[in-house]
């Protein structure tokens, strides 16, 4: 756990200079140093973490211990075929390794750490692959300690340093699934923009609505400027009878020969 932490530290001090050129300087703000510490602290603890090349051996121990990678590595080292098995689950997910092997993208370094050629790899052109079963945990630990990324900086950052067979729809589950991110998404204009118009004129725009009481049926018509009420007992909700009523009840109210009133909506 210690090393896994001290990696990612490593790791957020190395992709400083990346994330500023590739997804612009907003996750470089005061305001994302200042959750632990001050630009300058981290500036030097990054100094002191750099000299510390213990992360490739940590990888290395981690891949030890995963028995896809196990087998990946026999695989490589007697020149055989992955198992042509029809089912999901780790054997999907070797012969996804082992296709990228016979690729020629996938190899296994001096140091014996299993790799993948990339173009912007971070180790020498190329990424670490990280066994599948630790890939979600791996990410939510970036996500928290990169104070949650956006899904395109944790994607850049990601394909950097790690692999691992459909990585791509594993860090957009991370991303869609954090509450702290849904919480600061922005909510869409028809949702924030207010249709509501105050009217300027008393009798130009009512509200109405029929309340059932006791058998009884009432119409009540309110202005939606002065807030007056009027109120009528109806024998039915017809169209008719409510025509009428409304008529009865709004008719006299008007003093602006503007005004227009409709009955048939």
């Amino acid at each position: 756990m210690y090393l896994m932490f001290s990696f990612i530290q490593i790791l957020k001090c190395q992709s400083t200079t990346f994330l500023a050129s590739h997804v612009g300087t907003s996750i470089l703000s005061p305001v994302f140093l200042s959750h632990t510490h001050s630009a300058e602290k981290g500036f030097n603890n990054c100094k002191k973490l750099r000299g510390k090349k213990k992360e490739r051996k940590t990888w290395f121990n981690i891949q030890k211990g995963d028995s896809l990678h196990n087998k990946l590595s026999h695989l490589i080292e007697t020149q055989q075929l992955s198992e042509s098995k029809e089912t999901w689950g780790e054997y999907t997910k070797l012969k996804l390794l082992h296709k990228q092997y016979t690729l020629g993208k996938l190899f296994i370094a001096e140091d014996g750490l299993i790799s993948l050629k990339s173009p912007n790899g971070h180790f020498s052109q190329a990424v670490i692959s990280v066994p599948p079963s630790i890939f979600p945990g791996l990410l939510n630990a970036l996500h928290v300690r990169l104070y949650h990324p956006s899904k395109g900086q944790l994607s850049n950052l990601v394909a950097r340093y790690f692999y691992t067979p459909g990585w791509k729809a594993l860090v957009e589950e991370i991303s869609d699934n954090c509450h702290q991110c849904a919480s600061l998404k922005h909510l869409p204009k028809v949702l924030l923009e207010s249709t509501f118009s105050q009217p300027t004129h008393i009798a130009t725009e009512f509200a109405t609505d029929v309340i059932e009481r006791n058998n009884q049926k009432i119409l009540i018509v309110k202005d939606k400027l002065s807030q007056y009420l009027r109120g009528t007992l109806i024998p039915d909700q017809k169209a008719d009878t409510l025509r009428d009523a409304l008529s009865s009840l709004i008719l006299d109210l008007i003093s602006d020969d503007r005004t227009t009133i409709r009955l048939d909506g």
